[in-house]
């Protein structure tokens, strides 16, 4: 697969995950260009819009583990919004 990246109209790459607020806004700045940083680090901060103490909504992973009855449903990578339908189907509590 080829690995080329894609750059906004400022001719800056970004990353997919983006955040409308939080701590890593700049407001007397250009933008930084995400391609000049290694955005694998552990104390990357993703650019935000409005500068604020902490971001209001974060798009990290989150573990999730089971055991007992029906935990055999709660496996590999699960999207967010499928978490409480399988909760409520090991929890037999349909509607």
């Amino acid at each position: 697969m080829d690995k080329q990246t894609v750059k906004a109209k400022d001719g800056k790459a970004y990353t997919t995950l983006g955040y409308a607020n939080g701590p890593a806004a700049t407001t007397d700045t250009p933008r930084a260009d995400p391609a000049a940083t290694d955005t694998t680090a552990l104390d990357y901060r993703q650019q935000a819009l409005v500068l604020l103490a902490g971001e209001t909504h974060g798009g990290e992973d989150v573990v999730v583990r089971a055991s007992g009855p029906m935990a055999h449903l709660f496996k590999g990578t699960i999207e967010q919004h499928s978490i409480f339908h399988i909760i409520r189907e090991a929890m037999a509590a349909k509607e």
